[in-house]
């Protein structure tokens, strides 16, 4: 299976608590770990790798 590409910066469909949700990334904590904001409260969440769905958008594109 191939490695998952997550960039920073860009929105994903993270499933947070058992629901997919847009989240922003901001920040790797290492060993596959990222932190970002939810969108569009911007509540701070920390997810896995594995929770990551999709490949990512640009915040523009995700508002479209």
């Amino acid at each position: 299976m191939a490695k998952k590409q997550i960039q920073i910066g860009l929105v994903y469909s993270v499933k947070v608590a058992g629901t997919f949700l847009p989240v922003r990334i901001d920040k790797s904590l290492g060993h596959g770990r990222y932190e970002g904001a939810t969108l569009p409260d911007g509540k701070t969440v920390k997810v896995a790798t594995a929770a990551v769905k999709g490949d990512g958008q640009t915040v523009e594109q995700w508002d479209a």
